[in-house]
């Protein structure tokens, strides 16, 4: 991890909330599969469960999608972009993922590419764990699973997604844009 430094940290996670990961991942297996996935049907991050299939045939898949270097092509989501870069001149922005390591290097590259202003990437299955260790202010995810975790001082924040909407919990700010995160943390309203 690089240095930490003076400013307050905000972590974000990469997929779903700076990245079209599942997006361009179903246009992916739409044409290698002849399936015909529709983002707003997935209601679960657990494609079996939308889909079909078994949890070992979306693994397989998912492996596949990656080897194949789809990774470095993710279009990223406009807002989540400019927020960071507000965001970083008063914050020290993290991106903390679930991505496993072998992905490092093509996720380096997407992160460096795409939002320079991240000043690191951790690679990492217990986001609140690491969000208490480092004093985050905030996380922005898209996992409901992921934002129910954080029962500390960091403000977790639920960015709306289609595979989030099964339950509005009081422990967290579900959002449908950066806007409210802006005006909190920039604008002070």
């Amino acid at each position: 991890m690089s240095k930490l430094n003076s400013k307050p940290i905000i972590t974000t996670d990469l997929d779903g909330v700076q990245c079209q990961f599942n997006p361009y991942f179903h246009e992916w297996v739409n044409k290698k599969t002849l399936k015909n996935l529709e983002y707003s049907n997935q209601t679960s991050f657990a494609y079996e469960d939308c889909w079909g299939e078994t949890k070992e045939y979306w693994r397989n898949l998912m492996i596949q999608f990656c080897k194949e270097g789809n990774l470095v092509d993710l279009p990223i989501y406009e807002g989540g972009v400019k927020a960071v870069k507000e965001l970083s001149n008063k914050y020290q922005i993290i991106a903390v993922t679930f991505r496993h390591p072998l992905n490092r290097d093509a996720t380096l590259e997407w992160v460096g590419r795409e939002i320079p202003e991240i000043s690191d990437v951790i690679f990492e299955q217990d986001k609140a764990g690491f969000c208490k260790k480092v004093k985050a202010v905030a996380h922005i995810d898209d996992s409901l699973d992921c934002v129910r975790t954080f029962t500390d001082k960091t403000k977790a924040y639920l960015i709306d997604r289609p595979w989030n909407q099964s339950n509005k919990e009081p422990q967290y700010q579900r959002v449908d844009s950066w806007d409210p995160i802006l005006s909190e943390f920039i604008y002070g309203f």
